[in-house]
């Protein structure tokens, strides 16, 4: 199933204030008990400059939604959007793929999360934490121990400490892998600087089960 696409309803500026109603099941936690500020609906780019995606991962141009979580008066504060229900019966290896955008020197954290038999498990794939640049980033999440049963995924975004700390989600999809794994890393840079850290991201796909890295 593919949930790439959405339609919000009322929005705010102000962190928390009205809740945005999403459709196709899609649902944001509620303000003051669960989390702080709500996920909303973009096709251009977010409100702050310097932070935020021109547009969605798919490229589909004014009509191409994503989600997003607008850092502006909303520091340091999660937003929590839940998918709908997501039935795994019949698959073996089920696997979310998603893209997030985290440009801005503020830069937070985004983590992903799956509800099954009443808990949830946190934590499903690596966290996305700090400022990746300006593109999207490819990720995924095995759903393999989860087979075979209903689960809840929720997508948990903590802006950072500025205003530079918009986050986006776009392309979130749960497929059944039908090939070999495929080792992958993503750089934040291409040419990073001398004595510079640099923040290497696994985007492995086709659900490894292990992994053994040389770098050189």
């Amino acid at each position: 199933e593919n949930f790439g696409s959405f339609v919000s309803g009322p929005t705010t500026s102000n962190c928390g204030v009205t809740t945005c109603t999403l459709t196709g099941g899609w649902v944001n936690a509620t303000n003051g008990s669960e989390d702080q500020h709500d996920w909303r609906t973009d096709a251009g780019g977010t409100p702050t400059t310097g932070t935020g995606p021109t547009g969605g991962a798919n490229g589909g141009g004014p009509t191409d939604n994503y989600l997003y979580l607008e850092a502006t008066n909303c520091l340091n504060s999660t937003g929590l959007v839940f998918t709908p229900c997501i039935n795994l019966a019949n698959t073996s290896l089920p696997q979310l793929s998603f893209s997030a955008h985290m440009l801005g020197s503020n830069q937070g954290e985004l983590h992903v999360d799956v509800l099954s038999g009443g808990r949830w498990h946190l934590d499903v794939c690596a966290p996305l934490i700090g400022n990746k640049g300006s593109a999207w980033v490819n990720a995924t999440a095995s759903l393999m121990a989860f087979s075979g049963q209903v689960i809840v995924v929720r997508f948990r975004g903590i802006t950072g400490n500025g205003g530079l700390s918009d986050i986006a989600l776009d392309a979130i999809t749960v497929s059944e892998v039908t090939s070999a794994p495929q080792a992958a890393m993503q750089l934040p840079s291409a040419a990073p600087c001398l004595n510079q850290v640099v923040q290497l991201v696994d985007v492995s796909t086709n659900s490894p089960s292990s992994w053994r890295w040389i770098i050189t």
